[in-house]
């Protein structure tokens, strides 16, 4: 009995429902202004699949409010144990999940909603982009698809990451697209193989936010104000130093060397003086540190970076990450390795991330570890360097899988 009831979710309370999905639209199509060009999920009967590409954090709004049915969206499980509004998550039909890691019980859970004949939201590629690139979709996301033997739509977004980006705390009011197609039929991922179905998933969602602005070309009140986006940014292509880059207002320049750039309305970077050196795109900037990195590791077999940071775990009881003292952590090719005390004794973790292209973080800030429910917080002492950790760590996972930048 134990079993079956925590892998099936239960039926939305429609109130609650009702009123996330008002606050969801008001957010959506009022305050970030996203227009829906398309919605083929209007008026169809029965559980149906929702794959969304990842933008920004206010994607989660912009699907919730365009399918028109009581539907259950899956959620990072970090953030829906910290939430202060947790409690009317669950009554909303959230199904939260570790990122990256796709347990048996979260699988049936997720099932477990289609077999109640409600719509299932999901987000393949985890983690919306610090860098305007699209994030890698996990392998899983096939077999996954395959096994709950629904329909399937995808929901495209676009210009909502100029909208709110992840490296800015600024919120701008743009013209964001949304459109829902029909991806597969329940035939067609019968006939399919896991592997094509994870081929067309990952073409389907893929997205370069400045590329599609050079089309767009919509003009962002504050669109040019760019402070933290030096944080994915951190190499100067000048002088090629590393955490130099530094940002104020419309203004990128490195301090070392002294190449300056400034940005448009539009979100596009110019160089100053004919002597700078500075990418229109942040997303080709990003491609100019990976490329880098790709060389780098390479050349060198033994290659790894290490840290000293501050450790927080979080505690399910108290829905909050703890302090847990000092940590040190490395990553190399084949993980991380996490070494902290407990109640004086040597804690030595390893984590295998080697088939996860990238890890939960917050630029300039944190990142996270998981090992099944448990979810390890670290603030390096450098935090300026975590986007360089996570470009290292996208860099082993395409080098393993033998994927071009």
């Amino acid at each position: 009995m134990t079993t079956k009831k925590n892998n099936s979710v239960a039926k939305p309370n429609l109130l609650v429902y009702g009123i996330l999905k008002i606050g969801s639209w008001f957010m959506s199509r009022i305050f970030y202004n996203v227009k829906i060009v398309k919605n083929e999920t209007k008026g169809v009967k029965g559980p149906f699949v929702v794959i969304q590409n990842h933008e920004s954090k206010m994607d989660f709004y912009t699907s919730y409010c365009a399918v028109n049915r009581v539907s259950h969206v899956v959620i990072s499980n970090s953030f829906y144990q910290t939430s202060k509004i947790r409690k009317y998550m669950d009554k909303s039909g959230v199904i939260p999940k570790q990122q990256f890691q796709t347990s048996i019980g979260d699988l049936k859970k997720m099932k477990s909603s289609l077999e109640q004949g409600r719509p299932l939201i999901f987000y393949p590629q985890g983690l919306m982009s610090e860098d305007g690139i699209a994030t890698a979709v996990p392998k899983a996301t096939g077999k996954a698809l395959k096994w709950f033997n629904q329909d399937v739509y995808i929901a495209n977004i676009s210009g909502t990451y100029l909208s709110n980006p992840k490296w800015s705390k600024i919120k701008r009011r743009g013209k964001p697209t949304l459109s829902i197609s029909k991806l597969f039929s329940k035939d067609d991922l019968m006939k399919l193989e896991v592997e094509e179905i994870d081929r067309i998933i990952e073409e389907k969602l893929y997205f370069d936010a400045y590329k599609n602005q050079e089309n767009n070309r919509v003009i962002y009140k504050k669109g040019d104000l760019i402070e933290g986006l030096h944080l994915p940014l951190y190499k100067c292509p000048k002088c090629e130093k590393e955490f130099t880059v530094k940002t104020s207002k419309n203004k990128i320049y490195c301090t070392h060397c002294g190449n300056k750039g400034f940005a448009d309305k539009l979100g596009f970077l110019y160089p100053e003086t004919k002597e700078d050196i500075i990418f229109k795109h942040p997303s080709d900037w990003s491609r100019y540190l990976q490329k880098g990195l790709e060389d780098e590791i390479e050349n060198d077999i033994n290659y790894s970076i290490k840290d000293y940071a501050k450790l927080e775990i979080l505690n399910y009881d108290t829905h909050k990450f703890e302090n847990n003292g000092e940590c040190e952590v490395e990553l190399d090719n084949s993980g991380y390795t996490l070494k902290y005390y407990k109640n004086n004794e040597l804690v030595i973790k390893h984590f295998d991330t080697t088939n996860i292209y990238l890890l939960p973080f917050d630029s300039g800030n944190y990142f996270e570890l998981q090992d099944k429910l448990d979810i390890y917080r670290i603030y390096l002492h450098h935090p300026e360097q975590t986007s360089k950790w996570m470009n290292i760590n996208k860099t082993y996972y395409r080098i393993k899988n033998d994927i071009k930048i």
